[in-house]
């Protein structure tokens, strides 16, 4: 039987106080997803036979999984707007990414060529700052859309310079997961493909399995994080020490 959701942030104590809200988040996700399953347990255990779940409980299974997707989101998120700014600051390969984000939306294609967009590039020579319009400009578009594929939580990984396979290993189960998240959320978990539609039936198991598959990697985004700052701190003192 896979483990309580409910039991994961309790054991890392973060180097940096820059992620302690991102933690908050995800002890907060952690809670409600273990309340939803103690709640599927304890209908489950009101007698029916072995196997069959009621429309309650699969619906309690739609919502620990949704649940643990979003609070993926949300953690990604808030360590989006509390510590993304510090590591582009310091890091080579998030400036990296960040210049291949500036090369892209002052760049638009006309036909089968492209060209300059010139109403980004004044926007962006006119600030004071151009460097901070743009990373500004980058946290609020990595912020504005929802983690709904692999795809799309890599692509913000690579910004705090955070390699995909730190995160998961089994990209096809990560999407399937995904998938799954995507089906109850966009049409009611419904299988349209039926002569008579009806619904998919989850099963405890799996759901919980692809809820904590989803929250490890909540975890471990916050830890990278996490190292990633510290070993920041620790070079920006090394180079502090170095010119003295």
């Amino acid at each position: 039987m896979p483990a309580n959701p409910a039991t994961k942030t309790s054991t890392y104590t973060p180097e940096n106080a820059t992620v302690d809200h991102a933690l908050t988040v995800l002890a907060s996700c952690e809670k409600t997803v273990g309340s939803f399953l103690k709640s599927f347990d304890q209908e489950e255990s009101g007698g029916r036979g072995r196997g069959t779940t009621s429309d309650i409980e699969q619906d309690l299974l739609r919502a620990l999984l949704i649940f643990a997707a979003a609070g993926l989101d949300a953690v990604v998120k808030q360590l989006i707007s509390d510590c993304l700014s510090t590591i582009l600051a310091k890091n080579d390969a998030a400036r990296n990414m960040l210049a291949k984000y500036t090369k892209d939306i002052i760049t638009t294609k006309l036909g089968d060529a492209k060209t300059t967009n010139p109403d980004i590039l004044s926007q962006i020579l006119l600030q004071d700052n151009p460097r901070n319009f743009i990373r500004h400009r980058l946290i609020h578009d990595l912020k504005s859309g929802s983690l709904q594929s692999r795809n799309e939580l890599f692509r913000i990984a690579a910004h705090f310079d955070i390699p995909s396979k730190d995160l998961t290993r089994d990209y096809d189960l990560l999407d399937s997961i995904f998938k799954i998240r995507n089906v109850i959320i966009h049409e009611m978990d419904t299988d349209l493909t039926l002569p008579r539609p009806n619904r998919n039936q989850r099963q405890r198991n799996d759901m919980v399995n692809h809820a904590n598959i989803l929250l490890d990697i909540a975890l471990t985004f916050i830890q990278k994080t996490d190292k990633k700052l510290s070993e920041l701190s620790e070079g920006l003192e090394a180079d502090t020490y170095d010119r003295t």
